[in-house]
C-alpha cells in the first residue's frame, strides 16, 4: 500500500458507506491509513523540510520541493477523506492538523487551500490556527498586491488557476463556519472580479453568492458583476432548479433582486 492507494481505499470506502456497515473493516482501513501517513511523514516529508530549512539559512529565496509541494496537496487530500468519512478519527485529525500547520505557506495553492478549509468546515471543526493560516495563503501567496487589470493576470499560472469553483469553495467553507474574514475575503472579491462574467458556470455563481448573503457580508461590487454573468447567460441546461432558487434567495437577501434579474431567472426555469 503507498499512502496515496490508502487514502483511496479509504475515501471510496467512506463514500459507498463500507465504514458505517462494517466496523472491523473501518478500523483497519483506519489504521492502514494513519499508518502510511505517519511513514510518509517520517521517510518524506521530515527530509524534505530540513533540507528546506537547511538551504533558507544560506539562500535568501526560497525554493520549494516537489516533496513538499506534495505534502501540502496530500494534507488537504486526507482532510477531504477524512470529512466524507463523516466520524471523528481524532488520531487522522490530529496528524492533518499538525502536518498543515507545520508545511510552509508557499507550499500550498488555491485549491489546496480550498479543499483543506472545506474538508474542516463539512465536519464543523472550528480551528482558528487553520483558519489562520489558510487565510494568511490566500491573501499573500495566491492573491498577493493584485493589479487590479486583467493585462496583470496574463502571465501569472497562479491566478489563472483560481476559476468560480475555487473563490465559491473558499466562501462556502467559511460560511458552513459562520466566519467572517473581511481582508480575505475582499480579496477573493477583487479575484472574482477579474474574472469575465461569461467564465462563470452558473453553480459556481449560486455557490458564492448563496455563502456570503448567510454570511450577511456586503458586497455589491461582487454582487452586480456576478449578476452580469447570471444575465449573460441562456441556456437553461446549465442551470437546475436549485441554482435558480439560491441564487434568487441570496440577491433577495441582499435586496439586489431587481425586476431584469427575476425576469430572466424564471425564464431559466
Amino acid at each position: 500500500f503507498s499512502l496515496s492507494l490508502a487514502n483511496n481505499v479509504y475515501s471510496h470506502s467512506a463514500r459507498t458507506g463500507m465504514m458505517d456497515t462494517d466496523k472491523v473493516f473501518a478500523k483497519h482501513v483506519h489504521g492502514i491509513l494513519a499508518t502510511k501517513l505517519s511513514t510518509w511523514i517520517d521517510e518524506a516529508l521530515k527530509p524534505a523540510l530540513a533540507e528546506l530549512k537547511q538551504t533558507a539559512s544560506t539562500s535568501p529565496s526560497k525554493v520549494v520541493s516537489r516533496t513538499v509541494q506534495e505534502g501540502a496537496q496530500t494534507v488537504a487530500v486526507v482532510a477531504a477523506s477524512l470529512a466524507t468519512a463523516g466520524g471523528d478519527e481524532e488520531e487522522l485529525w490530529t496528524m492533518t492538523t499538525k502536518l498543515a500547520l507545520s508545511l510552509p505557506t508557499e507550499s500550498f495553492n488555491a485549491r489546496a487551500v480550498s479543499t483543506l478549509l472545506n474538508a474542516f468546515a463539512r465536519r464543523g471543526r472550528y480551528d482558528q490556527k487553520i483558519l489562520d493560516r489558510c487565510s494568511y495563503i490566500l491573501q499573500h501567496h495566491v492573491a498577493g498586491d493584485l493589479d487590479p487589470s486583467v493585462e496583470a493576470m496574463q502571465g501569472n499560472y497562479e491566478l489563472w488557476t483560481i476559476g468560480g469553483a475555487t473563490i465559491g469553495s473558499v466562501f462556502n467553507a467559511y460560511a458552513k463556519l459562520q466566519v467572517k474574514d473581511e481582508p480575505l475575503f475582499q480579496k477573493m472579491s477583487r479575484l472574482a472580479r477579474l474574472l469575465r462574467p461569461e467564465d462563470f458556470h452558473p453553480v459556481e455563481i449560486s455557490m458564492i453568492v448563496n455563502a456570503i448573503a448567510r454570511l450577511d457580508y456586503a458586497d455589491e461590487a461582487l454582487f452586480l458583476h456576478l449578476r452580469e454573468a447570471v444575465l449573460s447567460r441562456n441556456d437553461t441546461d446549465e442551470f437546475g432548479v436549485q441554482a435558480i432558487a439560491n441564487i434568487a434567495n441570496a440577491y433577495a437577501r441582499v435586496k439586489m433582486l431587481d425586476s431584469d434579474l427575476v425576469g430572466h431567472l424564471s425564464a431559466l426555469v
